[in-house]
């Protein structure tokens, strides 16, 4: 049967009975270790700490680490100010684009859809509410065969009209889902602290966007966009590098920053963030506004004058221009 000792030596690992363990090592010092530790960490040629003056003990002096990065290194960092409102601006542009081209989408197929009641209206009263042309009393339908039939076949291609707009989803994916857009745009926004909001315009400015939206393919309707080619001038980097030439990039030159505003919730902004916000966004439009406006003029001049190469005797139609 196994004794205790050897229990120990299997389980514990216990050394063997009668072996001599020496004896340890005894530690340094407290104070002795951290005056070596300092040493040590003195005579290192890499490192820049300076060492302690002579009057202060090694327990008292503390390395201090001085920053000798530049001022505005900060600004470059993606929680700094300039960077949110950068981030903010690139996300209310995208959700205007969605919002423009949702409501273009929802005026067409409400225009459609408003054609399609007078449709339906205009052929149920003649077929079955319109006194008869034979005097004989009756409601609806012509006393001409051809006439009555052709009402007929009217009603049933509205009727199916209105169904397959049902069972096709356009009346979920033009008219239901840019209504609730926004609501499911604010909800979705929530957790971040933003808020879209509509700005409403002038009922001049209203009636043109509904004229325009019923001509999407012309390229005038709303959340289309104004996109050319344009030269961008070099940069300071591009310019130490020799380049003097700039690049050629498609941009949208129609004038914006309106429509949608994001507001950022007073929960976790301050008024300070929050007015710092506002300034930058409007500063930032009237500055871009402008450039663009500047950009159209010259594109517009690039236009008239390749049709008057082009064009013939008809060049102010600029039907033949083919934009470079």
């Amino acid at each position: 049967m196994a004794t205790e000792s050897s229990l120990n030596q299997i389980v514990k690992g216990a050394s063997p009975p009668g072996t001599q363990v020496p004896a340890p090592t005894p530690l340094p010092p407290l104070a002795k270790a951290s005056a070596d530790t300092v040493d040590a960490l003195i005579n290192q040629d890499d490192d820049p700490i300076v060492p302690p003056p002579a009057t202060r003990t090694a327990r008292q002096w503390v390395p201090t680490i001085v920053s000798t990065s530049p001022a505005g290194h900060t600004d470059n960092l993606p929680s700094s100010p300039p960077q949110i409102y950068l981030n903010l601006l690139i996300l209310e542009s995208s959700l205007r684009a969605q919002y423009l081209s949702l409501l273009a989408r929802r005026r067409l197929n409400t225009f459609f859809l408003a054609l399609l009641l007078v449709w339906n209206i205009t052929f149920s009263y003649f077929l079955f509410l319109r006194p008869r042309e034979d005097g004989s009393g009756k409601l609806g339908g012509s006393p001409y065969w051809v006439v009555e039939a052709s009402m007929r076949l009217g009603f049933i291609a509205g009727i199916v009209a209105a169904l397959l707009i049902k069972a096709t989803g356009q009346w979920e994916t033009g008219v239901r889902w840019p209504r609730k857009w926004l609501s499911v745009t604010n909800r979705g926004l929530r957790g971040f602290n933003l808020r879209v909001v509509v700005v409403r315009r002038g009922l001049w400015k209203e009636s043109i966007s509904y004229v325009r939206a019923l001509a999407p393919f012309g390229g005038i309707a709303d959340g289309s966009g104004d996109w050319h080619l344009v030269e961008t001038p070099p940069t300071p980097g591009e310019i130490e590098q020799g380049k003097t030439q700039g690049t050629i990039v498609e941009e949208d030159l129609c004038a914006s920053g309106d429509h949608l505003l994001l507001l950022l919730l007073p929960k976790n902004f301050s008024s300070e963030f929050r007015e710092n916000w506002e300034t930058y966004r409007s500063e930032y439009w009237e500055r871009e506004n402008v450039r663009r406006a500047g950009l159209r003029k010259k594109v517009a001049a690039h236009k008239r004058n390749k049709a008057r190469e082009v064009g013939g005797w008809k060049w102010w139609t600029e039907e033949r221009v083919v934009e470079i």
